[in-house]
């Protein structure tokens, strides 16, 4: 391990004369608190979305503290050329490093000035990676495709694999303010079927919050719609452990206290029906982005589908809003997002391995894993017990 917050001078680069570069190791709080500074400098040089951002990933860091933070920063004499947030915990026998954020990221950012910081930044990283001792596994997911850094991580790195990650849909709202220049004549027709039957039966009601207390106030009914709902799937709860808790509340206080989350509620005959929790995003032009960032519905009221029409009503009073620009779904490319997006941000995942026998132990356990998926599938009988098991587990873990 190095010490804390060391310097190395690099030979100059192609960036000018004037421009050698240096690498920063940054381990402390107050290197850190540095490392986050420039970071988010760059990051708003790249017009990286909130989730990407140093107040989103130091919510994670507080959650997390299991993991070990450090960072690697590229430096010229007119500031920070190229900066790394990483993390790494020993779990196992070996060492796993990833992005600070992971698993809590939409898109994640490793920023750069220009590709030769990205290929400086890559080789720093590259020789921290090396220097663990054991074993040691290291996935960097949610990068930006074609970022400069991810192709320079990949052509530096042995024994890596890069994969597609996630898409992360929205809206570019650029065609008028009428929901029928987004969405089709079907589905809004059959989402006003819905929202009828619902009100067949039940008194439906629509709100949107942004006041801090009154989200407070919600907050209850959110969690344990949430827990029921991923229980009910036969799913864990990111809630029903500490870190996903404490990161969850992290981000809807934080963001409620500067008012830039807002609730969509709804609820039949007085019950919550459906949340929506949404951060609005600051963008350079003016504009906002509007970022779904957590949602569920209640399983009693499945059959009149509450997301869809919820979610009409979020992308609704979206349109009402003149200040949205963008209206993003979040991390995730299933059904329900394609009546509404007409862009995604494309990412990767860089996993590396610090050797050729442990890259191959994951392909095998990875291959023994799908096969058992594959087995239980094809079998309805056995996947409905387990299904039926699980869920009896996590409603007994969460009691």
């Amino acid at each position: 391990m190095r010490p804390i917050s060391t310097t190395e001078p690099l030979p100059p680069t192609d960036v000018g004369a004037a421009d050698e570069l240096e690498v920063l190791h940054h381990r402390g709080d107050a290197a850190l608190d540095a490392a986050f500074a420039a970071h988010d400098a760059l990051a708003a040089a790249e017009s990286a979305p909130v989730y990407a951002r140093g107040e989103w990933l130091r919510i994670w860091r507080a959650a997390n503290p299991q993991w070990e933070p450090f960072a690697v920063e590229v430096r010229a004499a007119g500031g920070p050329r190229a900066v790394a947030l990483l993390a790494r915990r020993r779990r196992r026998g070996s060492t796993e490093v990833v992005l600070m954020g992971a698993g809590d990221c939409d898109v994640a950012s490793v920023p750069a000035a220009d590709d030769a910081a990205a290929a400086v930044l890559a080789g720093a990283v590259a020789a921290e990676l090396t220097a663990i001792k054991g074993r040691w596994r290291a996935v960097f997911d949610q990068m930006p495709a074609g970022a400069a850094v991810a192709r320079a991580l990949a052509a530096t790195l042995t024994c890596a694999r890069v994969v597609d990650g996630d898409p992360v849909p929205f809206t570019e709202l650029s065609g008028g303010r009428e929901a029928s220049s987004y969405l089709s004549r079907r589905f809004r027709k059959e989402t006003r079927r819905r929202r009828r039957r619902l009100e067949e039966e039940h008194a439906v009601t629509v709100e949107f919050v942004s006041d801090p207390a009154a989200i407070a106030a919600a907050a209850a009914a959110i969690t344990g719609l949430r827990r029921r709902r991923d229980h009910d799937l036969s799913r864990p709860s990111t809630l029903d452990t500490e870190a996903g808790s404490a990161f969850w509340h992290g981000v809807v206080d934080h963001f409620a206290a500067s008012g830039r989350l807002e609730l969509a509620l709804l609820r039949a005959g007085g019950e919550l029906a459906a949340y929506v929790i949404s951060i609005v995003d600051a963008r350079d032009d003016g504009s906002v982005a509007y970022r779904g960032w957590d949602g569920r519905i209640a399983t009693q009221f499945s059959r009149f589908a509450p997301g869809q029409i919820l979610d009409v009503a979020v992308f609704e009073h979206c349109l009402a809003r003149p200040d949205v620009s963008i209206v993003d779904y979040g991390r995730g490319d299933q059904q329900q997002k394609t009546h509404y997006a007409n862009s995604a941000y494309e990412t990767v995942a860089l996993h590396v391995w610090s050797s050729s026998w442990l890259r191959r132990y994951d392909a095998a356990v990875d291959a023994a894993v799908a096969a058992l998926r594959d087995f239980k599938e094809s079998h309805p009988g056995l996947e409905r017990r387990w299904r039926t098991l699980k869920r009896t587990a996590l409603r007994a873990g969460s009691r």
